[in-house]
């Protein structure tokens, strides 16, 4: 007994030792400038100074200076910032400081001191923001910021939780603020209510405190448990299936293809449009994010179902059901009764103010996310209208879907400082995500158009999006030709292009198909933009189809976002034809699809090639999501994105653009029509 205590006690104080050596181990202050010696380095050896986005700007100008103070308590100097941002040419500055790749995990508070100078006058908001690299090859910067405001003459602490940087967060990690490559104070003259003047700033620090804030990652409340659904106790992906309409009863497809192209046609969008007919909860009317088929050929017992639903999918469904009534494969009353269910399920969804969340449990209707997507929320909305132009004499339908349009505002995701879209917003956290929407030629672009349409966005919006990015923004992949200020509808923006090939054209991000083509599935850009979006769509299609088969070597062609061969979603493209660009490697058969209203006859070779070179890409539903060319391995998966993107293609395509005319017969949508018809690449 006496052994044992003895024993317990050791461990007690090995355990507090241990403790208090850890809380030694991390001071809980870090101070990263003082300015007291009164050098342009840092209290951890970074250099800092002023930075200007157009530094050959002579209209406007920026500088730091370290200057005496007499009137904050310990500080004998501080660094001071004049900055002026009232030039169109020059609307961003500010100070930049290197932070070394130090590692500040072990900290919860970033502060600093900061106040105005009252007699060249200041602005009350700045925006703090830190960057590390994305990889060791230092070729892609991650970012992340928070706007402080209430600035005034007098001297304050500003003490910011690190949770409220969002853009160095990661999955089952609180804290990622290790490798950190620069802190910056940035002047925006979208922010700043007065144009030019001068700031204070002081005791830049790390602190650590014991208080817990929440953190993006967190869990989600779950309520209902799913194992009560499961009565009869079967496995679970047998028991998920029977919620289910069907499920494919083989991985490979025994298939014929008839020869006449638009009949081969209609058998693929029969065949996609499977998934939507069976992989949906029969209760709830919600279709499935994904399934993957067990490789085994001769069973499906371990295939994985992902029982969850993002309401992109769930927009795309609305417009997979007309497309289908319209094909012929359900009646326009079946299509209604499908429509009626869904929408049941989206009244009983949880919701943040009048905001969906980006996911949903497909059976318990439990939300999975504290994430409301802008570009998702337009998708979802863009599926209603087209649904609800479908049913225009069901009052009971036209009541419902209304009552989800009307109260939703796209405003919630506008960043008025670089007049873009916000990716979203963490509710749980209260932030919005660190990144945004820059690029003007990519999947967001209706999320926009829709905004400006309701009224919710400005017009000036559209312009803002980036068609390249400034010359002095080295990390791009080529310095972008003819860059300069033009005007359309009243409004100046700055313009120019990527040339590659002999084409000149409008860059996505990443350089995949899925980011340039989504958006015509209902956005009339052939046809009133035949100069503009239409070109660019067409000409970004040539240089995919080029650079597949004449640089790269490929036999096929369709790079976009999709699953690699071991099933796990990535993003793929071609660099050059991306302003940052991703990888090549994987083509997947709903980006030739996507293409199918651009370049027909190369999309239909396309398939075909495909399904003799690859006979393993072709199952039940249709195309599984892609084949890697190298090893010819083809993952036995489905996903609702991207076989809704190919339905719809395809419906439209087949019809002549029936789900494009359902979306624009929405009369706000008319005033709209000009901005496609306007521009000009």
């Amino acid at each position: 007994m006496k052994k044992t205590i003895f024993l317990l006690l050791l461990i007690a104080i090995s355990s507090a030792f241990a403790q208090k050596k850890d809380r030694a181990a991390t001071p809980p202050i870090v101070m990263i400038a003082d300015f007291e010696d009164q050098k342009y380095k840092n209290n951890i050896g970074g250099e800092f100074g002023a930075w200007d986005i157009e530094p050959l700007d002579k209209k406007s100008s920026n500088s730091i200076s370290i200057d005496t103070v007499n009137d904050l308590p310990g500080s004998t100097h501080s660094l001071s910032i004049n900055y002026d941002v009232k030039s169109t040419l020059n609307p961003l500055n500010g100070l930049w400081m290197r932070l070394m790749y130090a590692d500040f995990s072990e900290y919860d508070h970033f502060t600093f001191m900061i106040k105005g100078d009252k007699n060249k006058g200041f602005t009350t908001k700045i925006k703090v923001e830190f960057s590390k690299w994305k990889d060791k090859n230092k070729k892609e910067k991650i970012q992340t910021g928070y706007v402080v405001e209430n600035i005034t003459e007098y001297w304050q602490k500003v003490i910011i939780p690190l949770n409220k940087f969002s853009g160095f967060a990661a999955p089952n990690k609180k804290n990622e603020w290790n490798n950190l490559f620069e802190f910056s104070i940035n002047f925006y003259s979208s922010l700043a209510d007065q144009k030019t003047g001068k700031i204070y700033i002081d005791n830049i620090a790390f602190i650590k405190t014991t208080t817990l804030y929440p953190h993006i990652y967190d869990p989600v409340p779950k309520y209902i448990s799913k194992n009560l659904l499961n009565s009869d106790n079967l496995e679970w992906a047998d028991f998920l299936k029977t919620r289910l309409n069907g499920f494919p009863s083989k991985v490979k497809a025994d298939y014929n293809f008839p020869d006449n192209d638009h009949e081969f046609l209609k058998k693929i969008a029969f065949d996609t449009w499977k998934y939507f007919e069976n992989l949906i909860d029969k209760q709830t009317g919600l279709p499935l994010d994904f399934v993957t088929i067990s490789d085994n050929p001769n069973t499906i017992k371990n295939s994985v179902i992902g029982d969850y639903t993002n309401i992109t999918n769930i927009g795309l469904y609305f417009m997979c059901l007309a497309g289908a009534a319209e094909l012929g494969f359900i009646s326009k009353e079946q299509a209604l009764i499908k429509t009626q269910t869904t929408i049941q399920s989206l009244f009983k969804l949880e919701k943040y103010q009048h905001y969906f969340f980006n996911y949903y449990d497909t059976s318990t209707l439990e939300r999975t996310s504290h994430f409301i997507s802008s570009v998702d929320s337009g998708w979802l909305i863009a599926g209603l209208y087209v649904i609800k132009n479908y049913f225009p004499d069901d009052k009971n339908l036209q009541e419902s879907i209304n009552l989800l349009l009307e109260p939703h505002n796209f405003n919630i995701f506008y960043d008025k400082l670089t007049g873009h879209l916000s990716h979203g917003l963490y509710v749980n956290t209260g932030e919005k995500a660190s990144y945004d929407y820059g690029v003007f030629y990519a999947e967001p672009r209706i999320t926009s158009y829709i905004g400006i349409a309701r009224n919710e966005l400005p017009l000036e919006h559209w312009f803002k999006m980036n068609r390249v990015f400034p010359p002095n923004y080295l990390w791009q992949n080529q310095t972008p030709k003819e860059y300069k200020e033009t005007e359309c509808l009243g409004i100046k923006y700055k313009t120019g292009y990527y040339e590659y090939i002999g084409e000149k054209f409008f860059p996505t991000w990443g350089g995949s198909l899925f980011e340039a083509l989504m958006p015509s599935l209902i956005l009339k850009e052939k046809k009133l933009a035949p100069q503009g979006l239409g070109k660019n769509n067409l000409i970004y299609t040539r240089l995919h189809i080029k650079h597949a088969k004449k640089i790269l070597g490929y036999p096929v062609w369709g790079l976009s976002s999709c699953s690699n061969a071991e099933g796990q979603y990535g993003e793929y493209g071609i660099t050059q034809l991306g302003a940052k660009g991703y990888e090549t490697g994987v083509v997947t058969p709903h980006a030739s699809l996507l293409a199918i209203e651009y370049t027909p006859k190369e999309t239909i070779e396309n398939l075909k090639t495909m399904l003799k070179l690859y006979p393993d890409i072709y199952g039940e539903y249709g195309f599984y999501d892609s084949v890697e060319i190298k090893t010819k391995k083809v993952p036995y998966k489905y996903l609702a994105l991207d076989q809704g993107m190919s339905f719809i293609a395809l419906a439209n395509y087949l019809t002549n653009g029936k789900i494009r005319e359902y979306f624009n017969k929405e009369d706000i949508f008319d005033k709209c029509k000009e901005l496609l018809k306007a521009e000009v690449l």
